[in-house]
């Protein structure tokens, strides 16, 4: 059986990620000191915490006889892009001015995609 799936998906996604380095770093024959080097922050998150989602399902249906019912659910859920914020301190900090860059590469990511398998198995008769 082939059927439609639709609904809406609610999240709270956010990523935040630091980078700092721990120890002092060399490089043509020059130490630098973490404080010096300083610290690389991004966060990541959506706009919107509603999702609208549409896919299609497989199934072959428990009433058959048979007591093991396969499910198989694909589809694609509309995000939005999600929106990136960097900044950084010390000679890391050139760093965060790539967020215009790593943006338009993160606007290609609108739409999600679901994949759910599913199995189960019916104990006893009808």
């Amino acid at each position: 059986i082939v059927g439609i799936s639709a609904g809406l998906l609610i999240h709270s996604v956010t990523l935040d990620a630091t980078a700092q380095p721990i120890e002092a770093y060399e490089m043509d024959g020059k130490e630098f000191e973490a404080d010096e080097l300083g610290a690389l922050s991004a966060n990541l998150s959506y706009a919107n915490s509603l999702m609208p989602y549409a896919g299609l399902v497989f199934s072959n249906p428990v009433a058959s006889g048979i007591p093991v019912k396969f499910h198989l659910q694909i589809g694609m859920v509309y995000s939005q892009a999600p929106q990136l914020e960097m900044s950084g301190t010390g000679m890391i900090s050139p760093t965060a001015d790539n967020q215009v860059n790593l943006q338009e590469g993160l606007n290609e990511f609108q739409f999600l995609p679901i994949v759910k398998v599913g199995l189960s198995y019916r104990f006893g008769k009808k």
